[in-house]
């Protein structure tokens, strides 16, 4: 704390006297002054008050003892010698002082850019190590979620492909099903036409077998009981009636196909009836004798052309039906 005071004194107060009194207070004190700055300033402040002597001996000693590069010894003997009147040896030290200090400065500096540097490094490697860190997180959160959505599609395709098989399974049963039921609806159909015209057979057949017992086949009375045996396909209650066992069976066809096709003659729409209803070519061909089996397919394959060119909403039914 002394030697502070004593180095203020010196070198801004000019009060070298006192200075060289706290100096040597200290000296007596301690035995020694803590830095060779306090020394030098305590050589210095023994020129300025005349004791030339002792202060040549004691800076003799700060120049033996001092470090290189070190300022003490120059700076403050350049002093001593410019008040001393020695300005060449002056400027000399000062010249030595301003290299050491030249020196200093760049020491510093140099240390200070190689601090940076290694700073920098170092904070560019910890970055570099955070990215590093960061990039393996994020691959690694990346792989997982992937693996994630792998397996939920894994599952949702797994499952879509078990419900599509599930359904065209049951879609399958389900056409066997309606199939089964329409031939079975045909075949009721068919089966409940011929009981409805086995009457009529009958009867006519009964008086046929007589008329030809009697021999008399020029008997008008022959002629229209055949020509009845003929006609008793087209008979208007047969036909109405057969017409409306069809409407009951499929939902109403007929009325939907003479709906989208009117003004058609009994015998169209008679065939129409047989064709929906599933009879035979042959069987047909009995019914109406006019048609022959060439006929009928013809005729079948017209009216598929004529369904599928019209824009009735029941086209689909009367196509399955004729299939």
């Amino acid at each position: 704390m002394k030697c502070g005071y004593g180095l203020l004194l010196v070198s801004y107060r000019e009060d070298f006297e006192k200075a060289v009194s706290i100096f040597e207070e200290v000296i007596e004190s301690g035995g020694s002054l803590k830095q060779m700055n306090y020394w030098g300033a305590y050589a210095y402040a023994l020129a300025r008050t005349g004791n030339q002597t002792k202060s040549d001996q004691l800076f003799r000693q700060i120049e033996s003892k001092s470090r290189p590069n070190t300022l003490s010894y120059p700076y403050w003997k350049s002093k001593a010698d410019a008040y001393a009147g020695d300005y060449a040896s002056a400027y000399r030290h000062q010249k030595n002082a301003s290299e050491i200090q030249e020196w200093n400065v760049k020491s510093v500096l140099k240390q200070s850019v190689i601090k940076a540097q290694k700073e920098f490094l170092e904070e560019m490697n910890l970055e570099s190590e955070r990215t590093a860190r960061r990039q393996r997180l994020i691959g690694g959160i990346a792989i997982a979620g992937l693996m994630v959505i792998i397996f939920l599609l894994a599952l949702f395709f797994k499952h879509r492909s078990n419900r599509s098989a599930q359904e065209r399974e049951s879609l399958l049963e389900a056409y066997d099903a309606l199939t089964s039921q329409a031939e079975e609806e045909k075949a009721m159909v068919r089966n409940q036409y011929i009981h409805l015209c086995q009457s009529y057979f009958s009867h006519f057949g009964g008086i046929n077998e007589v008329l030809y017992k009697a021999k008399d086949t020029d008997n008008k009375l022959f002629k229209d009981l055949k020509q009845a045996l003929q006609d008793v396909g087209m008979d208007n209650k047969n036909a109405g009636e057969f017409e409306k066992l069809l409407d009951e069976s499929f939902d109403n066809v007929m009325t939907h196909f003479r709906e989208a096709f009117p003004k058609r003659k009994p015998r169209f729409y008679q065939l129409v009836g047989f064709l929906f209803a599933g009879f035979a070519t042959s069987t047909i061909c009995i019914i109406i004798p006019e048609y022959k089996k060439e006929n009928i397919h013809v005729e079948r394959f017209r009216l598929k052309k004529m369904i599928r060119e019209s824009d009735s909403p029941y086209k689909e039914q009367f196509l399955n039906l004729l299939s």
